[in-house]
């Protein structure tokens, strides 16, 4: 699953967990039918210091009038709150410590109303008092005894405040290097614009500190000569779960704030883990690299691996004693993050880190080499990114994973994938969406194969982790019954339309044109498109991958897209049939067969 941008996940970190109570039977009749749901957020007051607006939302559909809801917070005096004012909610006054509001009934169908209150803190809280239960209960006129009779009882709860913490263990187990060394970096856009890859990667490094919501941070520059970019702190991991709601995620998002050479002052409203940006410009000389000193504990250490340096042991002590929830590798190619607690239980199965670092390497090698990549390449743009992706821990409760800018995400039911060796060496959700990634979008992968080329990557990670680690067995796609069914498209004469067919059938075709034509025909036309310019249109890329696919294997393709029902262009059909036409039908060639 690909998103085009991170903001597509960015939810609001408060709101509508929605539980739902039927209500009694009415009149001796079945409870109308329909649904209640209740929204709750907060926004923070840009004016007054310590005043909050929550807007409490209710959506109803049902099949008759709801005549009455009642909406109640618990005790606001126990949150440290007060009401300052409010709209849509009579029956809660000013200085109220609790919300209370009768409102009147809503009509059949689909309905929507929303109430707002301003509250006042009286001094900052601590985390366990950020989560206040809201509760709204609906009520139907009985026909027969003209009495109100509970229809449906929802409650949510509302997240008021940020993220607070203190690491208990700050100066032995998390100790941090008094200063940072932070080494220049090519820009993300930069590497995306070089390497014509769907997605930036991460030009920042790790620190392995949190900063806390609304604190002033102190960090001291030097190093930096006012040449090239303005070295940056950015606050707020892409899309990382929530730790106290986990139906949500982190507010900030790679929030930048620029530094200038000596001391600054950083603070932001919702806090999130710090990194450093120290980039430069494509065609220009790499800056020295600069040095950040933090001299405050408005940002706190939590659990930090580092390649090469941290052991296993550091690690597991680390994760077992840490006060601030969050936990990140820092790799040489890849940045993981994510939540301690599940970290933790990952790292309790025995595995080495080093180890699972290293099957990162391995497989992000791995796409880079049927890319067309290589550190010794002759020409700049064919040699691989500096930069990393991240592998972050995200909000959702099944196994869905997604990628986008920076990062993938993966849900928080196969975590297993994200930090388990074992799990990882097998894991095609991972190397699909790190597939994303690097996909070809402005010249020959065009809209229709958006979920099928991804996995021309996945599949070179697989054929890597099976000679890794996994000699024999299946994994979850490239399978023998794959190519059984793809045989039976091929078998449908010119009725095929290769664009609406099965992801797996399609991606047969792409794989079929590897073995036949060799290791050397991917990488080949990723350095053709790494040369070529962006073409406007679907037809151009289809146009473009068809005919560089016959220019590499010095043949003419026409026949076989078209078995495979490509529907190749006459244009297309003239620029391929300068090569002479195949001696046998490709489309026979069998692959996954020998892969075990």
């Amino acid at each position: 699953m690909h998103l085009a941008y991170c903001s597509c996940f960015l939810l609001p970190l408060v709101g509508a967990q929605n539980l739902t109570e039927p209500g009694p039977r009415v009149g001796g009749q079945p409870t109308a039918e329909g649904r209640l749901a209740i929204t709750a957020s907060s926004e923070e007051s840009n004016t007054v210091v310590g005043e909050h607006l929550f807007t409490i939302g209710l959506y109803s559909d049902s099949t008759v009038k709801v005549d009455k809801i009642v909406v109640e917070s618990s005790d606001l005096e126990a949150f440290n709150l007060s009401v300052v004012s409010l709209a849509g909610c009579n029956q809660t006054r000013t200085a109220s410590t609790q919300i209370s509001c009768d409102l009147d009934g809503l009509p059949a169908g689909k309905t929507r109303t929303r109430s707002t209150v301003v509250v006042r803190e009286k001094e900052r809280p601590n985390g366990d008092l950020c989560l206040i239960p809201i509760n709204a209960t609906s009520y139907i006129r009985d026909a027969g005894t003209k009495q109100l009779q509970r229809w449906r009882r929802v409650r949510t709860v509302l997240n008021w405040c940020e993220l607070t913490y203190e690491q208990a263990d700050a100066y032995s187990r998390f100790t941090r290097p008094s200063a940072l060394v932070v080494a220049a970096l090519p820009s993300a856009e930069d590497e995306q614009r070089r390497l014509k890859q769907r997605s930036k990667w991460a030009d920042f490094t790790p620190t392995g500190l949190y900063l806390n919501p609304r604190r002033r941070l102190n960090v001291t520059l030097s190093g930096f000569k006012g040449v090239g970019e303005r070295p940056m702190l950015v606050v707020g991991t892409p899309l990382l779960i929530n730790p106290r709601i986990k139906k949500f995620v982190m507010r900030s998002n790679l929030k930048q704030y620029e530094l200038e050479e000596g001391d600054n002052i950083v603070s932001n409203d919702h806090g999130g883990i710090i990194y450093f940006r120290h980039t430069y410009r494509a065609g220009t000389e790499p800056p020295a690299p600069v040095t950040v000193r933090v001299n405050n504990d408005a940002a706190q250490p939590f659990p930090l691996f580092r390649e090469g340096i941290t052991t296993n042991e550091e690690w597991i002590d680390m994760l077992r004693s840490t006060t601030v929830p969050f936990a990140e590798y820092y790799g040489e190619r890849v940045i993981i993050t994510g939540l301690a607690d599940a970290t933790l239980d990952a790292a309790l199965g025995g595995g080495d880190q080093q180890e699972l670092l290293a099957m990162y390497k391995n497989i992000i090698a791995a796409q880079d080499a049927i890319s067309g990549l290589n550190a010794t390449a002759k020409h700049p743009a064919d040699r691989p990114s500096p930069l990393r992706p991240m592998v972050v821990h995200g909000m959702h409760s099944g196994v869905l994973a997604a990628s986008t800018n920076y990062c993938i995400i993966v849900g928080r039911g196969a975590v297993g994938d994200i930090w388990v060796l074992p799990e990882l060496a097998a894991s095609w959700k991972i190397w699909h969406e790190l597939g994303h990634q690097r996909q070809h979008v402005t010249t020959w992968s065009w809209q229709a194969m958006t979920e099928v080329t991804t996995n021309i990557y996945a599949l070179a990670a697989g054929r890597e982790c099976r000679r890794i680690r996994r000699p024999k067995g299946d994994y979850e796609h490239g399978t023998v019954n794959e190519w059984i069914k793809a045989r039976a498209y091929l078998a449908l004469g010119g009725k095929k339309n290769f664009d609406t067919a099965d992801v797996f059938t399609k991606l047969i075709m792409f794989e079929q044109l590897r073995v036949v034509f060799g290791h050397e025909f991917y990488p080949e036309l990723h350095r053709r498109s790494r040369a070529a310019e962006a073409v406007a249109t679907d037809a151009d890329r289809k146009h473009f991958f068809m005919t560089q696919a016959s220019d590499i294997a010095k043949e003419n393709l026409v026949d076989y897209f078209v078995k495979w029902g490509l529907r190749p262009e006459e244009r297309t059909k003239v620029v391929m049939g300068q090569h002479a036409k195949p001696k046998v039908d490709y489309t026979n060639r069998a692959v996954y067969v020998d892969e075990k």
